[in-house]
């Protein structure tokens, strides 16, 4: 009896542990597939339709936002506007973030100005923080000091890349 008990506190410590890591070993995975270019790796590391919709509400958001704010007197017009950008930036987004768009953007031929990144140059000064049992976030700084959010979500023993927050300019 004390045999099965302790097989079974050590599958569940096992798992616990393996869960507790799953989003830096995604993490890594998302690294490698950039640096290697590899749309298969990255494809199985990112829920490409809840990535899509997450991105097409903050970016929709944004642009209606920015649509009515800059245009008070003319609303209905910047609403109309603000609307048909929506269904652009709707189809482009879902053109690219796909497995297939991924893999258009890795590969172009465009000539390198630097020596490409390894995976460990990649998101070099990332912070990380758990926001829950089920999410777990990665803060990337930017160029520009703005920091992006990566959001990954668990569903069982896997993780994915489910958001990616974007920092607006609030001036533009």
């Amino acid at each position: 009896m004390k045999k099965v008990i302790g097989i079974a506190g050590t599958i569940l410590v096992l798992i616990m542990g393996y869960v507790a890591i799953g989003p830096f070993l995604t993490f890594s995975a998302i690294k490698t597939g950039i640096t290697e270019k590899d749309s298969v790796k990255l494809s199985e590391n990112i829920d490409f339709p809840i990535l899509r919709n997450n991105l097409k509400e903050q970016i929709n958001a944004a642009i209606i936002k920015d649509a009515t704010s800059k245009s008070k007197d003319k609303s209905f017009i910047a609403l109309k506007a603000a609307l048909v950008q929506k269904k652009i930036t709707d189809k482009i987004i879902d053109s690219f973030i796909t497995p297939g768009g991924l893999s258009m953007i890795m590969n172009e031929n465009e000539p390198k100005k630097k020596e490409p990144q390894t995976k460990d140059e990649i998101f070099k000064n990332s912070k990380f923080s758990y926001d829950s049992m089920n999410k777990f976030s990665i803060w990337i700084t930017d160029e520009e000091g703005k920091e992006i959010r990566f959001v990954l979500g668990r569903e069982w023993l896997a993780w994915k890349l489910i958001n990616i927050i974007i920092p607006f300019d609030e001036n533009a």
